[in-house]
């Protein structure tokens, strides 16, 4: 019996995946191109077109087996999927959805890529059977998408889960969105490099004044090997996050919260432990008591997976 499939993109600053998923959440095949953001969106679904054309030909995709094509997007959308800002993409006011609907023969589905990586861990990670689930992407900088009853939860304006936006530090340097102590700007890696390049360049000694360019890899490895500097950073990011999880779990009160992005790809289960065991120190009791901070399991195939998802009936009701 042939089963269904559906396309999955993953749109990111610099990388696009894209893959073909079964209605069993298995990726069947996927493909991996640099995006050329600068010339846009319709450049874009040119290149998609001729990926997802002979992604369907080499799979033996049946005209009928294809259910649809899911987007995944670092921006902010609404429920019609039009983009008010991709920050990384330097994209705003795009109509996204109804440009890919089209463009394509088969249905669009545009979301949030932190939401559909949490909707992707619901089904087939480390979220499947908790409720509610929040599980947030720590990279360039710090998203989240939270599950509840199984299907992403959106809020009244497709900004739940942005946490990342939280306020939890001084007010040093102001983030992306403009506002001053936002979550990202210390427990994101661009928060973590610049965290250790303002101690440096105060004449904090430290190995890290060695590594050039300067990468949050770089900080776990020296922070592993002893450098108090690295160690300063991760345990400030740690808290940070620490201090948003507090407060998120009094709000959604989750049953499990997920890491995942790019950072968790050298992250050691130790900092993961020190984020949990602050989290349990400084949050109120019940609140917090039965909830566990865990890695992310799909981490770099999660966008292709939870944007197919879309069209596996674990959408929003």
């Amino acid at each position: 019996m042939f089963m269904d499939v559906a396309v999955g993109v993953d749109v990111g600053a610099s990388f696009v995946k894209v893959g073909l998923v079964d209605e069993e959440g298995r990726l069947m095949a996927r493909r991996v191109f640099p995006i050329e953001k600068e010339k846009g969106l319709s450049h874009l679904a040119t290149v998609l077109e001729d990926v997802m054309t002979q992604l369907i030909r080499e799979n033996g995709v049946a005209e009928g087996q294809l259910r649809g094509i899911g987007v995944g997007l670092p921006a902010f959308l609404d429920a019609q999927g039009f983009l008010h800002e991709a920050i990384n993409l330097g994209w705003q006011q795009l109509p996204v959805q109804d440009m890919l609907a089209n463009r394509f023969p088969w249905p669009v589905k545009v979301d949030n890529d932190a939401n559909l990586a949490a909707l992707a861990e619901s089904w087939q990670g480390h979220g499947r059977g908790k409720n509610p689930l929040l599980c947030l992407t720590l990279g360039t900088g710090v998203g989240g998408g939270v599950i509840v009853d199984g299907r992403l939860f959106h809020g009244s304006s497709h900004m739940a889960g942005e946490i990342g936006h939280l306020p939890v530090s001084p007010r040093r340097w102001p983030c992306r969105c403009g506002r001053f102590g936002c979550l990202e700007t210390v427990s994101s890696a661009t928060g973590m490099i610049r965290l250790a390049q303002e101690a440096l360049a105060q004449g904090t000694p430290s190995r890290l004044a060695d590594e050039q360019p300067l990468t949050v890899e770089a900080i776990f490895r020296h922070a592993g090997q002893g450098d108090a500097l690295a160690r300063s950073v991760l345990d400030e990011a740690a808290a940070g996050l620490a201090d948003a999880l507090v407060m998120v779990s009094v709000i959604l009160n989750p049953a499990r919260i997920l890491l995942g992005g790019g950072v968790m790809h050298v992250a050691p289960p130790k900092w993961i432990q020190d984020i949990e065991t602050k989290m349990h120190i400084n949050g109120l009791p019940r609140a917090v008591a039965h909830v566990d901070v865990l890695p992310a399991r799909l981490l770099n195939d999660a966008g292709i997976i939870g944007a197919a998802a879309l069209f596996f009936q674990l959408e929003e009701e």
